[in-house]
């Protein structure tokens, strides 16, 4: 065991708080603030079945079944929808034209 601690010492090196690229909680509040404003801008505009899927499935963590029920659309256009969905979230927010 003394060896081992011994190698240990010898290799690590102990990291204080200053060494934290982000001391404060708050730093990083602005970004993420901005980040869910311009997510929720970009689901806002999405056709209504792919908006509404987004929603139900990612949003409110719903089962493709319970989606399905509440919907009263078919597990395969949940699917497709919300793959079209992300596709076009991925366009809206790097701001490419979908």
């Amino acid at each position: 065991m003394l060896r081992r601690h011994t190698r240990q010492k010898a290799r690590e090196i102990e990291l204080s708080a200053e060494h934290e690229t982000f001391a404060e909680a708050p730093a990083n509040l602005d970004s993420t603030i901005s980040a869910e404003l311009a997510l929720v801008g970009a689901i806002d505009k999405l056709p209504p079945d792919q908006r509404d899927a987004v929603r139900m499935l990612k949003l409110n963590e719903m089962s493709l079944k319970e989606a399905s029920k509440a919907s009263g659309r078919s597990i395969v256009a949940l699917k497709v929808a919300i793959h079209r969905a992300i596709k076009n979230l991925r366009h809206l927010l790097k701001g490419e034209p979908s």
